[in-house]
């Protein structure tokens, strides 16, 4: 298969992201890369036990560090939270799953649902991927493609630290690559249910191996 030309690979976005409107909780809008306090086992727990509630502990805000996520949808402020996010607040997680940039190295749910940030060094290989706006600081970061809702707040806009303002410079994904994400996560969940319909053991099946092979440090 011939591999795939990324032109924002060979001409990454460097230019500094400087919102103008602010840190209030109502500034935060689609595309915008936000610190969160949620556990990557929350959005696995929602492909995996569809239907039921998250469990509290996983929910213990407490016990995680923030991590970033991409903002898909934000209408908290908003008087009308419409249809699409009852809380207000649809994400996508973003991780690094203690460094590992194998594709094999993580579980099957992983594999079929994550996708690698550049500069990842899967993006090397012509494997599909996403950038940020600027390009993301570190070479084995994913964003988990499963967007779900959430109440938790976010903790303020993923900073920039290379920069010389860290605290007023931070990531986005711009517009093209927002829909992609948004697309892909749509794409991603029908095709995780079709496999799920013709293979009626795999949820059980991803659960075990899961339970296996992720980490308490993934939290």
């Amino acid at each position: 298969m011939p591999r795939v030309l990324c032109l924002k690979c060979l001409n990454p976005v460097q230019d500094e992201y400087l919102p103008e409107d602010g840190l209030a909780d109502s500034a935060y809008k689609a595309g915008d890369i936000c610190a969160i306090k949620e556990g990557t086992h929350v959005p696995i727990y929602l492909l995996l036990a569809p239907g039921r509630r998250v469990p509290v502990q996983l929910l213990n805000s407490d016990d995680y560090r923030p991590r970033p996520c991409v903002v898909l949808n934000n209408r908290a402020e908003s008087d009308d939270p419409g249809p699409v996010s009852p809380s207000g607040r649809t994400i996508c997680l973003m991780a690094t799953f203690n460094g590992g940039t194998r594709l094999e190295d993580l579980p099957e749910v992983l594999q079929l649902n994550c996708m690698p940030i550049s500069p990842h060094y899967l993006c090397q290989s012509g494997m599909r991927h996403i950038h940020t706006s600027p390009e993301w600081p570190k070479e084995n970061a994913w964003v988990i493609l499963h967007g779900y809702d959430t109440e938790k707040p976010f903790s303020g806009h993923w900073r920039n630290m290379a920069s010389q303002t860290p605290n007023q410079s931070f990531y986005q994904l711009d517009t093209e690559t927002l829909s992609a994400v948004i697309r892909l996560s749509k794409a991603r969940r029908a095709q995780w249910e079709e496999y799920c319909i013709h293979d009626k053991g795999m949820r059980r099946r991803c659960y075990a191996e899961y339970q296996v092979r992720s980490a308490a440090s993934w939290i």
